[in-house]
């Protein structure tokens, strides 16, 4: 099904509630991706994984979906610390690693260090994780798109218009 084949972008409108980038940062995109997709891309993968989707990441960008990579000024910037690993077992939850060789505390650095650490001027540490928490649990996009009787299947089609009456 094409459906398998979509990264969704979700929260293309999202902004946080209270918190925001940089001025050049509108919004963060919430990406998931479908397991069985990502997991047929990337070799490793745990086995046995439900259908289902996972998260990739919170990434801030601009209005025209353009994500911010690498913003981290100094070492301290990208190490994310003791004080993150206190949510060690709601993020594990929340953003699991999907791939056998790499641990979750491994797959939440690299997106700190790739995304997270873009909003270290107006959002902490701490707030970018439980922003990832919390929107994680908020948005269950399997039972939305199920909802919306957009189910994987290999004979079926979905266009963009299916998928933007489902998520809004």
């Amino acid at each position: 099904m094409k459906l398998i084949n979509l990264v969704f972008l979700l929260g293309l409108l999202w902004t946080p509630d209270s918190v925001t980038c940089q001025r050049t940062y509108n919004l963060f995109q919430f990406v998931q991706a479908w397991i069985l997709t990502f997991c047929e891309k990337y070799s490793g993968c745990f086995p046995n994984l439900a259908p289902n989707f996972t998260l990739h990441g919170l990434w801030p960008a601009t209005r025209t979906g353009n994500s911010v990579l690498n913003c981290g000024t100094s070492r301290r910037d990208y190490n994310i610390g003791h004080e993150t690993m206190a949510l060690a077992v709601p993020l594990a939850s929340a953003w699991p690693s999907i791939i056998i060789s790499r641990k979750d505390k491994q797959l939440w650095q690299c997106e700190w260090d790739k995304h997270g650490t873009c909003c270290l001027f107006r959002m902490t540490k701490m707030d970018y994780f439980l922003s990832v928490i919390r929107e994680r649990n908020k948005m269950d996009l399997l039972s939305i798109l199920s909802n919306a009787n957009i189910v994987p299947h290999s004979d079926v089609s979905y266009t963009k218009l299916d998928f933007e009456n489902a998520l809004t």
